[in-house]
């Protein structure tokens, strides 16, 4: 019978941290600036890690490692409302009390000129009181990139525990970041991480450091290959070992079209040769998304270890996914079940283990979302290890302030489309109706352009070289009417 141990997350005060952050990163998709992502190459393709919380992609390598609120944010432009956190708050159901208490919070978000996340506080209720647990903190360059993020703990007084630093190339790659803590004194390095790229903005080399004494010493050098759809081909890691890089571990990628992963060989370095080690096959519906993977090991032959199945509603949502291991036969071993409203936001997750003879709770939570489809409760419930008992209920909620709002009634209809978006300086109006005149608005409401033409219909050009990176309001008129209103995000150069 399959061990539902083989869940990944079993700590449940990091799965409690995991699932609220997951969450904050789906409301705070709302903030108003859009930050160049080094962490979301969509050219470079890879696969992550086996969590049930996790979707078992093949996902761009960078995946995001900062902490906090900020780590999570993924700015929308599709909704005409724009909405900043001021706070998050969790209960957690008291089983002997039989009422929800109060937990922890998020308070004292903080944002700077472009709308973006600069300071938060988290708090925790000690049964009479609220009190300070960390402070986060955020610094940015001009092209909207995180340059320092500090961590601080609470002890009377804020204290300096951690913090990352990064740098950035003029095409807003991140080339480096290094993580110090604080010794009472000062700051000590910690680790380092240096990164390289090809013209095409592809990694090609990924350094990792650790500090001894005073220096940096080399401990881990990934080494990346690209087709010629810059889509990664090959991932090598090797190992500072007396002096030289000693190989580790290939993985080699294989694509249909070139753009398809079908298969991901895995191999070791055994002091002369590569060895096999494992495998993964993809197959995929008409949409592109894979609905099945099967992992395969070596052992002197190719063995079959776990095999994932996957199911999509009308609208593509992914709705079921099924996780077996290979015992003789195949044998369940979990499965994540989603379901979605009206509008395509997901209501429910639920992750249920097989013990034996029936599916068992493990997770399971709801969402609710306002006529915006901004998250605005979360619920949650986890199941002890007999999926019987539950061991902990949250109920988390998010409050806004509307930074935006234009209803869909106050603005006609049109074919009205900005390219490239987001941009740098200049961008293109392609709309097919008359337009007289144009007005690009900031945020706070200030009018901080405006354009006088004649065009009939087509593509119209806008520069723009003189506003701060951010996002804008473009607003277009035929005559005295209002035809469009567009958001437009600057990037700087």
């Amino acid at each position: 019978m399959p061990n539902h141990s083989g869940i990944s997350v079993k700590n449940k005060a990091q799965m409690k941290k995991i699932m609220l952050f997951v969450a904050v990163s789906i409301v705070t998709t709302v903030s108003a600036q859009y930050t160049p992502d080094p962490e979301c190459r969509p050219s470079f393709r890879n696969l992550s890690n086996e969590q049930p919380f996790e979707d078992p992609e093949p996902l761009s390598h960078y995946k995001t490692d900062e902490i906090g609120i900020h780590s999570f944010q993924r700015p929308s432009f599709e909704n005409d409302v724009i909405r900043l956190l001021d706070s998050v708050y969790v209960w957690h159901w008291d089983t002997t009390l039989n009422r929800w208490q109060k937990y922890e919070r998020i308070m004292e978000l903080t944002y700077d000129e472009n709308n973006r996340f600069i300071s938060e506080i988290w708090q925790e209720f000690t049964g009479s009181e609220w009190i300070n647990t960390m402070r986060l903190s955020y610094s940015y360059d001009v092209n909207g990139n995180i340059v320092s993020q500090l961590y601080e703990s609470w002890n009377g007084n804020w204290i300096n525990n951690q913090r990352s630093l990064n740098s950035y190339d003029n095409r807003n790659n991140r080339t480096s970041r290094s993580i110090q803590t604080w010794n009472g004194n000062y700051w000590t390095n910690a680790f380092n991480w240096i990164y390289a790229y090809d013209d095409n903005d592809n990694l090609l080399t990924e350094l990792i450091q650790t500090v001894s004494d005073t220096s940096w010493n080399d401990i881990i050098l990934h080494t990346y290959n690209y087709n010629a759809y810059n889509y990664n081909i090959s991932k090598l890691e090797q190992k500072w070992i007396s002096g030289n890089w000693e190989n580790e571990v290939l993985d080699t990628f294989s694509y249909e079209s070139d753009t398809i992963l079908i298969r991901q060989l895995q191999q070791q370095w055994l002091g002369t040769n590569w060895i096999n080690s494992m495998r993964y096959t993809y197959s995929y519906n008409e949409n592109s998304d894979w609905t099945s993977r099967l992992k395969e090991t070596w052992q002197n032959d190719w063995t079959n270890s776990q095999w994932i199945t996957r199911t999509f509603d009308a609208h593509n949502n992914r709705i079921g996914e099924l996780i077996q291991v290979w015992e003789g036969t195949w044998e369940n071993d979990y499965r994540n079940l989603l379901a979605y409203d009206n509008n395509d936001n997901r209501i429910e997750y639920i992750i249920q283990f097989w013990d034996g003879e029936t599916w068992a709770y493990y997770y399971k939570d709801n969402r609710t979302y306002d006529p915006n489809h901004f998250m605005i409760t979360l619920t949650a419930t986890e199941w002890a290890e007999n999926g019987i008992d539950t061991v902990l209920h949250d109920s988390t909620h998010y409050y806004f302030h509307t930074l935006l709002e234009i209803p869909d009634h106050q603005i006609p209809r049109s074919d009205i489309t900005i390219y490239p978006n987001p941009c740098s300086g200049s961008f293109n109006i392609l709309c097919d109706r008359p337009v007289n005149s144009i007005e690009v608005y900031s945020l706070s409401g200030q009018k901080v352009k405006r354009l006088e033409l004649y065009s009939t219909g087509g593509s119209i050009h806008i520069e723009v070289p003189h506003l701060d990176p951010g996002i804008y309001l473009v607003k277009l008129f035929s005559g005295h009417a209002l035809i469009g209103v567009k958001k437009v995000v600057l990037t700087g150069r």
